[in-house]
């Protein structure tokens, strides 16, 4: 033990290429003749194990300062080891303490793990000199080894239990037997020795697509086809969705459709999940499945997406559910091709031929304004129920441009204050306005006791991603509006129980002025 008294340990292996950070920190204990737990607590102190998160994603920058000072390695070099690091690769932003997209959750659950984060490739484990874990098997979108082109393992082939390398040396009492990273901390088998699967194919332009999604991710660069996306997190935000939406059979009608659309065409068996499941908690033959089915949709784009889309039946707003960021080439087809929002006019136009009629002495009403543009029905009236004094977005458009408004408010607010967390609160009041088609009335009369129901994990009410956003207004955003106070509505003001529909129609109508 007094050769961890120095800056230096006495033997600091440099990390590998593409080595987990968690691994590395594995390998130069037992590099040093120490168990884990026992060099961890040395060095980092009991209170601050890193063991009980997860370091790959949120080892904080003392943590690393420390590392550096016991290594040489320079802080750029550590980093390179976590998860963090594909921000404005696969993701816009890193999301360290929650989910973030194509990122393996671990599971965490004191100091083992109940999710399976952790994926290997037994043919590279057997053929390395010194066998180690890669940062990229804990991506989602990792589903075959981009250098060996076979299936990866997400858990032991024997025992099925999760990956963890960090518990094979509890127990064992001679430091001799340190050094069996390969081996399966449940029952001992060496992940080395495990079958070697070939992965489902559907052709050869799917086939380069993935190989290629993994190979030039390091360096933002997406290939579909014959397309190249320089900014490849817009891109496979495009892929995330289209997988949310193939693995949501048995939520909707139409995703019912368009997962048996895809599946006769693909001959690939799709998986039906649970409603508030998420792609990056399925199995690795599910997530294989599906990202095959995505990128064979965007294949030949955008005629086969548009013929695939028109054939389930899927618009425009279904398509892109919560999506934040829309690359414009994405977009574009949508509006063109899968928007199925009917032409209403607007008011400018309405008070146009309202003033006409009554020039030439006729009576102005909604049905001799219907007559004089030539359309019938209450969505062709539309404009002219606005110009009467509606505050109410109309269609998905305004709509969105009441949500932008509200997210251009929110990032000028400051952090937890009132006048935030009360814009937060209208976000997520016209967000179910736009999903749901309920009035603001009927939304705003939502008790809380009526909606823990609907919000319950089993419940099919509400599509998964609004019951997501929710589910967060009700644990931070309502929390800390009620501050302790007993209240029963869901949708709560700062000092009241509830809100009045009028009080939040002057908020529709500044919010369309603001943001048209």
């Amino acid at each position: 033990m007094s050769g961890l008294s120095g800056d230096l340990w006495p033997l600091h292996p440099h990390r590998l290429p593409d080595e987990l950070l968690s691994f590395w920190i594995l390998r130069i204990a037992h590099a040093n003749r120490i168990k884990l737990q026992t060099f961890t607590n040395t060095t980092f102190g009991r209170s601050a194990s890193p063991w009980n998160r997860d370091i790959d994603r949120s080892a904080s920058d003392a943590f690393l300062k420390l590392l550096s000072t016991r290594t040489g390695s320079t802080l750029d070099e550590l980093r390179g080891g976590m998860l963090s690091c594909y921000e404005g690769i696969l993701f816009e932003h890193h999301n360290a303490q929650g989910t973030t997209h194509w990122i393996l959750p671990l599971g965490i659950y004191h100091r083992t793990r109940r999710a399976y984060g952790v994926q290997f490739c037994p043919t590279c484990l057997f053929w390395d000199p010194v066998p180690y874990f890669r940062r990229r098997w804990r991506l989602a979108l990792s589903t075959i080894c981009d250098r060996h082109g076979s299936l990866l393992h997400d858990r032991c082939p024997e025992c099925g239990a999760p990956i963890i390398y960090f518990r094979n040396d509890l127990g064992l009492r001679k430091d001799g037997q340190l050094g069996n990273h390969t081996l399966c901390w449940r029952c001992g088998f060496d992940y080395r020795r495990a079958p070697v699967y070939g992965a489902d194919w559907l052709d050869a332009e799917t086939y380069i697509a993935l190989r290629s999604l993994l190979t030039f991710i390091d360096g933002g660069i997406a290939v579909a086809g014959q397309h190249y996306h320089q900014y490849a997190h817009l891109w496979l935000q495009v892929l995330h969705r289209l997988c949310e939406i193939l693995a949501s059979s048995g939520q909707s009608r139409r995703s019912d459709k368009l997962q048996a659309v895809v599946s006769q065409a693909t001959k690939l068996v799709l998986p039906r999940v649970q409603v508030s499941a998420k792609f990056e908690s399925l199995g690795l033959r599910d997530r294989h499945r599906l990202l095959l089915s995505a990128l064979w949709m965007l294949m030949d784009y955008p005629n086969r997406f548009i013929r695939i889309c028109r054939e389930a039946g899927l618009g425009r707003s279904l398509v892109l559910g919560d999506l934040c960021e829309v690359p414009y080439w994405f977009d574009q087809v949508l509006k063109q091709d899968l928007d199925r929002s009917r032409y209403a006019p607007n008011a400018a136009e309405i008070r146009q031929v309202a003033n006409y009629l009554a020039r030439q002495g006729k009576t102005v009403s909604q049905a001799s304004i219907q007559q004089a543009i030539g359309r019938r029905g209450e969505h062709a009236m539309s404009g002219y129920k606005m110009e009467r004094g509606s505050p109410w977005p109309r269609n998905d458009d305004e709509f969105d441009s009441v949500l932008a408004a509200l997210a251009v408010r929110i990032q000028s607010l400051e952090v937890g204050s009132v006048r935030r967390l009360l814009s937060e609160r209208d976000r997520m009041i016209f967000l179910t306005m736009k999903v749901m088609g309920w009035s603001a009335s009927k939304v705003l009369g939502i008790s809380l006791d009526e909606i823990k129901p609907i919000l319950a994990p089993r419940s099919t009410v509400l599509p998964p991603v609004l019951k997501g956003h929710l589910v967060w207004y009700l644990i931070t955003t309502r929390r800390a509006l009620v501050r302790g106070q007993p209240r029963t509505a869901f949708f709560v003001g700062s000092s009241e129980d509830g809100i009045g529909v009028e009080n939040l129609a002057q908020k529709a109508r500044r919010l369309l002025r603001a943001y048209p």
